[in-house]
């Protein structure tokens, strides 16, 4: 063989490994990526739940603020009507 098929082919070899390697570190890069985005949507979604909590209990907050100020109206046509 002559030395440029040699060295075309070791420069081949070597081209092989490096695209090999780059593949490699892009499936790990999309990998991390993908793991953070899972981490995200989790961290979203923990939000998310505490968020509508709240506004449950701040439904039931006002629905009881709304009883007490019917049974103090109530209470105040009472006493505005027997004035003892």
């Amino acid at each position: 063989m002559s030395a440029s098929v040699i060295i075309s082919l070791v420069g081949l070899g070597i081209s092989v490994c490096v695209n090999l390697i780059s593949i490699g570190v892009f499936i790990g890069q999309m990998k991390g990526f993908r793991e953070l985005i899972e981490y995200r949507f989790k961290s979203l979604e923990t939000k998310q739940d505490k968020y509508n909590h709240l506004q449950e209990r701040t439904i039931k907050n006002e629905s009881s603020a709304a009883s007490a100020h019917h049974r103090i109206d109530t209470l105040e046509q009472r006493l505005n009507a027997n004035p003892n």
